[in-house]
């Protein structure tokens, strides 16, 4: 809609009113309207619910290195990097859960496999969700 806006007299227009919560809960507003209309201005009392937003993960799993003592897993937004470590320590599985992505983000993933003399071998495997 482009305002200013003009309403036959006897006819209405759809008003779309857009609430972004910052948190759970129920919020009160007032609405004002101004015209030439007599009466003016009108002012609406309005209510909008927030709902938290659902939480976000990815499972990762991979094929594992024989010599490797644990692994860390990387996380870029580019396929060409640059990755940052999303482990804070070696985990010794071939999974990994990152349950600090954000919905409908592309992400890249890589794991490096480090053996006992804390070492990377060559090794990485890329993942995108």
């Amino acid at each position: 809609m482009t305002l200013p806006v003009t309403i036959p007299a006897g006819k209405s227009i759809p008003v779309t009113i857009q609430f972004t919560p910052s948190s759970s809960g129920t919020d009160p507003a007032k609405v004002g309207f101004i015209s030439n209309a007599e009466g003016s201005p009108t002012v609406a009392q309005v209510t909008g619910t927030g709902i938290a937003q659902g939480s976000s993960s990815v499972s990762l799993s991979w094929d594992g290195n024989g010599s490797a003592v644990g692994y860390n897993v990387f996380r870029s937004n580019s396929k060409a990097g640059p990755f940052e470590a999303i482990n804070t320590a070696l985990d010794a599985s071939t999974s990994y859960t990152d349950s600090t992505v954000v919905a409908g983000t592309t992400y890249y993933y890589a794991t490096t496999a480090v053996n006992a003399k804390g070492t990377n071998p060559p090794t990485r495997i890329s993942r995108k969700w």
